[in-house]
């Protein structure tokens, strides 16, 4: 009982910081408690360690990503038993890889290298970074749990991530845990000091790109200008939505959504560029000819600048019923200008594995994937670059790196209310969009549906605009 009091104990403490984001120095002492159980002693049964690990990266599941309870009940309205049995499962299967990971280097350390000390703080830092990278590419389909997004409200530690993205992190949240360890076990002098030289290294660190790249160079309310370069001012205007997933795609929401939309056309009338949330138009952009031609007429005699909008559309050039999550970019006329399709699908949501055996199974679902975009594209207007990014693709750091050193900013377009409003998965993308901000060094601008919405700096302090309101005018600097 005890052992899963301190396992429960350290998972919590990995976990609150995703629900809080100011305790994200609860992270540099979490895994103190499960250390403890697992490596005070060095003689314990493979099968011990190797439970207790699954257990432990059970609880951290339990505790950091219980949202996906809400999405699984609104598809497939399952009794609640039934429900809690699936994500149980769910969770088992995904975190057995922690069991794994401790037993082997339980097992590395103890049986192959034979190390004389009781637990190494830097092999096991390195391992674990290791883990996370191996983990990462293994479920690429669950992009959870990695402790680097803990840090997002560090000010200091966040600027790792534009040392060597989510692993440098991962690197320094893990060594701490593991140095406080270590002088636990041996209540050394020289553990102290490594403890300290690590938070020097990383606040100096922290402080010189804090300065670097400070927001004075960006945004457009600082007074602090003396430093610029050329650059261009960019005002971007955002509409936001709190629409439940359950009114979002009813037959009587689609003039509402148009008129939403079309309002911005005043309220955000000295924007150079409109940006909805993903899938606010809840019709076939490319197909439906009525709704498309009454929507691109509502443009055309409202907007005096370019649109951005999200919508679940067919394309003209494939066969069947193919569906895409896109993204079309519409000029003041009333044209499309590009269009870009969601590459990386969220499996269970927008893609099912073995889906003819899914609907044969469970035939009263009628489970469709929507079709996946085979190409990233740079949105280009008016000397503007940029990359869109829809929803939980900014979950993938590699992912929202490619091409994103030719765009001036990034976009991320996102429709939150799968998850009920929850605060933790709202948190979780906040925080993944403050990380891809650090680690390519670019603006990114969030805007969603029952979402946390705003501008992040390439130092990763950020403005969140009030949800109260639908319509934002964000002011920033680019390079010309």
């Amino acid at each position: 009982m005890t052992a899963f009091l301190l396992l429960s104990i350290s998972a919590l403490f990995f976990s609150l910081p995703l629900y809080y984001p100011d305790l994200y120095f609860l992270s540099w002492f979490a895994l103190f408690p499960f250390l403890i159980v697992q490596f005070k002693a060095i003689d314990q049964p493979l099968n011990r360690i190797f439970i207790q690990g699954t257990v432990w990266g059970f609880l951290l599941a339990c505790f950091s990503v219980n949202f996906l309870y809400y999405p699984l009940q609104i598809y497939t309205n399952f009794k609640l038993l039934v429900l809690l049995l699936i994500l149980m499962l769910l969770f088992i299967l995904l975190t057995i890889v922690y069991g794994l990971f401790f037993l082997f280097y339980y097992f590395l350390t103890f049986r192959i290298l034979k190390l004389k000390e009781q637990f190494n703080p830097y092999l096991f830092a390195v391992s674990w970074v290791i883990f996370e990278f191996i983990r990462y590419h293994l479920f690429f389909f669950f992009p959870f749990l990695n402790p680097a997004y803990t840090q997002a409200s560090c000010k200091f530690m966040v600027q790792l991530a534009g040392l060597g993205g989510i692993w440098s992190l991962t690197l320094a949240v893990i060594l701490i845990n593991a140095l406080f360890f270590k002088f636990y076990l041996k209540q050394q002098k020289r553990d102290l000091l490594a403890i300290l030289l690590v938070f020097l290294l990383i606040f100096s660190y922290g402080s010189f790109n804090l300065e670097k790249y400070k927001p004075a160079e960006f945004a457009i309310n600082q007074t602090s200008l003396k430093d610029f370069r050329p650059k261009k001012l960019i005002k971007v205007g955002l509409i936001t939505s709190r629409i439940r997933q359950s009114d979002k795609w009813r037959a009587d929401q689609i003039n509402n959504n148009f008129n939403l939309i079309t309002m911005a056309a005043e309220k955000l009338n000295s924007a150079d560029l409109i940006i909805t949330p993903e899938t606010a138009l809840t019709i076939d952009l490319n197909k439906d000819n009525y709704f498309q031609q009454k929507f691109l007429t509502l443009v055309k005699e409202n907007f005096a600048f370019p649109l951005q909008v999200g919508s679940l559309a067919s394309q003209n050039n494939l066969t069947g019923n193919q569906y895409f999550n896109s993204i079309f970019l519409i000029d003041s006329a009333g044209q499309f200008l590009d269009r870009y399709n969601k590459v990386k699908l969220v499996y269970g949501g927008e893609y099912f594995p073995l889906e003819r055996i899914l609907n044969k199974v469970f035939s009263e679902f009628n489970f469709n994937s929507l079709a996946e975009g085979d190409e990233i594209k740079i949105f280009n207007y008016n000397n503007l670059q940029w990359k869109t990014v829809i929803c939980s693709e900014i979950l993938y750091p590699d992912f929202v790196k490619k091409q994103a050193a030719q765009v001036q900013f990034i976009v991320n377009e996102t429709n939150e209310a799968w998850f009920a409003n929850s605060r933790l998965l709202k948190n979780i993308m906040w925080q993944a969009s403050v990380l891809r901000a650090v680690e390519n060094r670019k603006i990114v601008i969030k805007t969603g549906n029952l979402a946390y919405s705003g501008i992040i700096y390439p130092d990763g302090s950020y403005q969140k605009v009030s949800d109260i309101n639908n319509y934002h005018l964000l002011k920033f600097w680019v390079k010309k």
